[in-house]
Protein backbone atom coordinates (compact mmCIF):
# COMPACT_ATOMS: atom_id res chain seq x y z
CA UNK A 1 0.00 0.00 0.00
CA UNK A 2 2.95 2.49 1.02
CA UNK A 3 4.35 2.44 -2.37
CA UNK A 4 0.87 2.51 -3.82
CA UNK A 5 0.58 5.57 -2.15
CA UNK A 6 3.69 6.78 -3.25
CA UNK A 7 3.22 6.01 -6.80
CA UNK A 8 -0.03 7.33 -6.64
CA UNK A 9 1.10 10.70 -5.59
CA UNK A 10 3.56 10.44 -7.99
CA UNK A 11 0.63 10.35 -11.04
CA UNK A 12 -1.11 13.12 -9.54
CA UNK A 13 -4.13 11.51 -7.17
CA UNK A 14 -4.65 13.71 -4.56
CA UNK A 15 -5.70 10.96 -1.94
CA UNK A 16 -6.41 6.81 -1.89
CA UNK A 17 -9.32 5.15 -0.72
CA UNK A 18 -9.54 1.40 -0.45
CA UNK A 19 -9.66 -1.38 1.37
CA UNK A 20 -6.92 -3.15 3.25
CA UNK A 21 -6.19 -6.12 5.07
CA UNK A 22 -5.51 -5.28 9.03
CA UNK A 23 -1.84 -6.76 8.72
CA UNK A 24 -1.36 -3.80 5.85
CA UNK A 25 -3.01 -1.00 7.77
CA UNK A 26 -1.01 -2.68 10.90
CA UNK A 27 2.58 -1.67 8.34
CA UNK A 28 1.37 1.63 7.51
CA UNK A 29 0.91 2.66 10.93
CA UNK A 30 4.61 1.55 11.46
CA UNK A 31 5.71 3.76 9.21
CA UNK A 32 6.14 7.32 8.53
CA UNK A 33 3.13 9.97 6.71
CA UNK A 34 1.69 9.30 3.79
CA UNK A 35 2.58 11.41 0.57
CA UNK A 36 -1.30 11.75 0.27
CA UNK A 37 -4.20 11.68 2.42
CA UNK A 38 -5.36 7.65 2.50
CA UNK A 39 -8.24 6.33 4.21
CA UNK A 40 -7.87 2.45 5.03
CA UNK A 41 -11.43 0.65 5.23
CA UNK A 42 -10.06 -1.26 8.23
CA UNK A 43 -8.00 -0.56 11.46
CA UNK A 44 -4.54 -1.48 12.80
CA UNK A 45 -4.76 -4.44 15.17
CA UNK A 46 -2.51 -2.43 17.72
CA UNK A 47 -3.09 0.89 19.39
CA UNK A 48 0.31 2.95 17.71
CA UNK A 49 -0.77 5.99 16.61
CA UNK A 50 -1.14 6.49 12.82
CA UNK A 51 1.05 8.79 11.02
CA UNK A 52 -0.08 11.74 9.39
CA UNK A 53 -2.48 11.21 6.41
CA UNK A 54 -3.53 7.59 7.38
CA UNK A 55 -7.03 7.74 8.53
CA UNK A 56 -8.86 4.42 9.68
CA UNK A 57 -12.77 3.71 9.11
CA UNK A 58 -14.15 0.46 9.92
CA UNK A 59 -17.10 -1.13 11.14
CA UNK A 60 -16.14 -4.29 12.39
CA UNK A 61 -17.90 -6.75 14.68
CA UNK A 62 -16.76 -4.89 17.59
CA UNK A 63 -18.13 -2.30 17.32
CA UNK A 64 -21.49 -3.40 15.97
CA UNK A 65 -21.58 -5.28 19.38
CA UNK A 66 -20.40 -2.57 21.32
CA UNK A 67 -22.70 0.27 19.46
CA UNK A 68 -25.57 -2.43 20.41
CA UNK A 69 -25.20 -2.69 23.97
CA UNK A 70 -25.24 1.37 24.25
CA UNK A 71 -28.08 1.37 22.56
CA UNK A 72 -30.04 -0.92 24.46
CA UNK A 73 -28.38 0.25 27.86
CA UNK A 74 -30.14 3.98 26.71
CA UNK A 75 -33.31 2.18 25.87
CA UNK A 76 -33.57 1.24 29.31
CA UNK A 77 -33.12 -2.11 29.22
CA UNK A 78 -31.26 -3.96 31.84
CA UNK A 79 -30.94 -7.53 30.50
CA UNK A 80 -30.33 -9.11 27.11
CA UNK A 81 -30.50 -12.51 25.39
CA UNK A 82 -27.82 -13.06 22.65
CA UNK A 83 -28.46 -15.29 19.57
CA UNK A 84 -25.63 -15.48 17.33
CA UNK A 85 -23.77 -18.10 14.78
CA UNK A 86 -21.01 -20.22 15.77
CA UNK A 87 -18.94 -18.18 14.05
CA UNK A 88 -15.06 -16.00 14.73
CA UNK A 89 -16.76 -12.56 14.04
CA UNK A 90 -19.60 -13.54 15.98
CA UNK A 91 -17.72 -14.33 18.88
CA UNK A 92 -15.75 -10.81 18.29
CA UNK A 93 -19.11 -9.49 18.64
CA UNK A 94 -20.60 -10.99 21.42
CA UNK A 95 -17.53 -10.64 23.59
CA UNK A 96 -17.45 -7.18 22.76
CA UNK A 97 -21.42 -6.52 23.29
CA UNK A 98 -20.53 -8.02 26.60
CA UNK A 99 -17.50 -6.03 27.64
CA UNK A 100 -19.82 -2.66 27.02
CA UNK A 101 -22.82 -4.11 28.30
Amino acid sequence: MRATSSSSAASGAGYVIGPLLKGAVDALTAGAALPVPTLALNRATGERKAPANLFQFALSPEDEGASAADAAWAAGHRSALLLYPAAPWANRLVQAFRTQW
